[in-house]
C-alpha cells in the first residue's frame, strides 16, 4: 500500500510536545516495523527533523509543500493547497491525518485516518470556539472528521467522547495509547541538587507542568497555589512550589497565579521558571518530591507518566483518561479544592512501599513499539478493500 502522512507540525515549533511529539515518536517507528508498505511523508523543507532521521530509508519517499506566510489565526486555510496538490499527486492508498489536518477534498479512492487527540474545543466551547475564524475551522475539522474512514485517539476515555461529540461508529475508532521516550528515568543525588540549585534555590519543590499562556479553563493549577499555602502554614514542609510552563499572553493564568501567591504570603515559594527547555525537562521531573497535574479534563496525560518512569510520586484528579495513564499506582482525588489539600499531605508524606517497582510496571504498559503496532493494524484493516 501507498500510506500517505503529513507532518509538517514538526516544522512548527512543537517537536517535543503535543502532536509533534506524537509524530516524531510515532513514525520513525512504523517505518522500522513496516516491512511492506510505502510511505510518502510531507514536509515544509529537509530541515523537518523526520526527513533528517528518515530519508535513507528504501521505502520512504518525501515530498515538501511552501509553507505560507500569514498569520497563524487563518494559516490553516492557506495551508491547504499544498495538503490537496500532495494527496492528488501521489494518490495513496491511506493518508492519515496526525495533527486532525484533514483535507478539503480527496480522491475517492484514499481511505482517510484521522488521529484526533481529545475533544478539548467541544468540551469546552467557550473556551476554544472563540473567535468566529476559529469556530469556523473546528466546525469544518468537525465534519471533515465524521466522513473519514477511520478515527484513533489516545484513550478510552477520548474514544468516548468521540462517540458523544461526533457520533461516529465506535467500531471504527482506535483508542491506542501514547507513551514516554526514554529520557525521562531517574537521575542521581547530585543531579538532583544541581537541578534543585538552579530552580528551586537548592530547596526540595513539587512540581506542575503545563502552559500558563492565556487561560485554561481545564487546569485548576490556583486550586494547587492554594492547597499548597494551607499545606507550609499547617505542616512543616520546608520546600517550594515550581508552577513550569509557557507564561504570558492577554488575560493570562500566570499573572492571576503569581497574584493569588503573593496574597496568599507565598510568593517567595512558588517559582516560575518560564518555558523549560526538553533538554533539562527530564532532569527537572525527575529531581522533584511530587508531581502534581490538576487538570480536569485530559485526552492522554503525558506529564503524570513522564514523573512515573522518573521515580516520582504523582498525584492527579480521577478523571477522564487520567486513571487509564496513572493506574493505581498513582494519587488520584476527586476535582475539588480539599481533596486536592489532602492529596498534597499523602504525596508529602513517606513514599509508599515498592513504589518505583510499580510505577516502572506502570509506565511499561506504554511503549511507542506498541504504539505504532496498533496504528499499523488499523492500516491493515483496509488492506482487503484495496
Amino acid at each position: 500500500m501507498k500510506i500517505a502522512l503529513d507532518i509538517r507540525s514538526l516544522e512548527g515549533g512543537n517537536q517535543f510536545r503535543g502532536m509533534g511529539y506524537y509524530m516524531l515518536n510515532l513514525v520513525p517507528e512504523i517505518v522500522k516495523q513496516d516491512k511492506a508498505n510505502i510511505y510518502y511523508l510531507l514536509g515544509y523543507s529537509k530541515k523537518n527533523p523526520l526527513y533528517l532521521a528518515l530519508q535513507k530509508k528504501p521505502r520512504v519517499k518525501f515530498y515538501f509543500a511552501k509553507k505560507p506566510t500569514i498569520p497563524p489565526r487563518i494559516f490553516w486555510w492557506f495551508d491547504q493547497p499544498g495538503l490537496i496538490k500532495f494527496l492528488f499527486q501521489i494518490t495513496p492508498d491511506i493518508f492519515h491525518s496526525l495533527d486532525y489536518n484533514p483535507p478539503f477534498i480527496k480522491s475517492i479512492k484514499t481511505k482517510t485516518i484521522i488521529t484526533i487527540h481529545d475533544m478539548i474545543p467541544y468540551v469546552f466551547p467557550k473556551n476554544y470556539l472563540k473567535p468566529f475564524d476559529k469556530k469556523l475551522e473546528l466546525w469544518i475539522k468537525f465534519c471533515l472528521a465524521r466522513r473519514a474512514d477511520w478515527l484513533v485517539t489516545d484513550s478510552e476515555y477520548s474514544k468516548q467522547d468521540m462517540q458523544k461529540f461526533l457520533k461516529f461508529n465506535p467500531r471504527k475508532i482506535s483508542a491506542i495509547p501514547l507513551a514516554i521516550d526514554a529520557s525521562f528515568k531517574p537521575i542521581s543525588k547530585d543531579q538532583q541538587q544541581k537541578i534543585k540549585d538552579r530552580f528551586s534555590h537548592g530547596k526540595d519543590y513539587l512540581l506542575y507542568l503545563g502552559d500558563m499562556y492565556g487561560n485554561d479553563p481545564r487546569k485548576k493549577v490556583d486550586w494547587l497555589v492554594e492547597a499548597f499555602a494551607r499545606l507550609c502554614k499547617t505542616k512543616f514542609v520546608d520546600m517550594n512550589l515550581i508552577l513550569a510552563g509557557k507564561i504570558g499572553g492577554e488575560n493570562n493564568d500566570h499573572a492571576r497565579l503569581l497574584e493569588l501567591a503573593e496574597d496568599l504570603g507565598i510568593k517567595q515559594r512558588v517559582v516560575f521558571p518560564g518555558f523549560v527547555d526538553y533538554q533539562v525537562l527530564p532532569q527537572l521531573v525527575a529531581s522533584s518530591s511530587g508531581f502534581v497535574y490538576p487538570s480536569i479534563y485530559e485526552g492522554f496525560g503525558l506529564p503524570p507518566l513522564q514523573a512515573l518512569a522518573c521515580g516520582v510520586s504523582v498525584l492527579s484528579f480521577d478523571t477522564t483518561s487520567l486513571p487509564e495513564v496513572v493506574g493505581d499506582v498513582g494519587i488520584l482525588v476527586l476535582p475539588d479544592k480539599e481533596n486536592l489539600y489532602k492529596g498534597l499531605i499523602k504525596l508529602v508524606s513517606k513514599t509508599p512501599k515498592n513504589f518505583s517497582q510499580k510505577a516502572r510496571a506502570q509506565v511499561n504498559k506504554f511503549s511507542w513499539k506498541e504504539t505504532a503496532r496498533q496504528t499499523l493494524g488499523v492500516y491493515q484493516n483496509f488492506q482487503n478493500d484495496l
